[in-house]
């Protein structure tokens, strides 16, 4: 038969994601690992965007601080996806912290000056 790989982990981890269905991606993720399968910047990439369009910035946090254990450097779609999701739950220290760090890895963002809050005390973020 037909034995899934990376790609097709991915997609499907990508729509449970959509649909909401955290538990089952998650799921898939650890059959991932139990299969010898390497999570890569894609997959870690949509684990994070379902934590956080959940609203769930602590657990996107941790998956993405698991990527960088693993090894994974991430990318600006990441970042702004993670300094976006912060910024809606009201966190503009965090949000900050985030633009900081991609600034030093020499990453832009797609992030609007107009997006970044009055409260965000640190210039090289904001600019």
């Amino acid at each position: 038969g037909l034995v899934p790989d990376k790609f097709m982990y991915t997609c499907w981890i990508a729509g449970l994601c959509k649909q909401g269905n955290l538990v089952d991606a998650f799921k898939l993720k650890t059959k991932m690992v139990q299969e010898g399968l390497e999570l890569d910047l894609l997959t870690y990439t949509t684990l994070v965007y379902g934590l956080a369009s959940k609203g769930l910035m602590v657990e996107a946090r941790q998956v993405f601080d698991e990527m960088l254990r693993s090894g994974i450097s991430p990318d600006s779609a990441v970042f702004d996806l993670l300094v976006r999701a912060y910024q809606k739950e009201g966190d503009m220290a965090a949000a900050s912290d985030l633009l900081l760090d991609m600034h030093t890895r020499g990453l832009a963002t797609a992030v609007r000056d107009a997006d970044c809050s009055k409260e965000c005390d640190n210039e090289v973020s904001c600019t």
